[in-house]
């Protein structure tokens, strides 16, 4: 399955811009629906992060089909 882009926006203004497969970011999103606190590991494509959900100010979840450039056809 192809991995699906995301940004984690944390308190001070600071921005991660991750890729991930979406299992992981469904465990990410049940994480934080659960109100889980604190730090947690998150599998992204090209490693694993840890990252402190107690900081997190926002998640941005990529629509990639919204973001075709170019022209259609009659």
């Amino acid at each position: 399955m192809a991995a699906r882009r995301l940004e984690l926006g944390f308190e001070g203004g600071a921005v991660l811009r991750v890729s991930m497969e979406e299992s992981d970011l469904q465990a990410l999103t049940a994480a934080l629906q659960g109100g889980t606190a604190g730090w947690t590991e998150i599998a992204v494509e090209d490693g694993r992060c840890w990252v402190d959900l107690r900081k997190l100010a926002f998640t941005r979840i990529w629509n990639e089909a919204s973001r075709n450039v170019g022209f259609r056809g009659a």
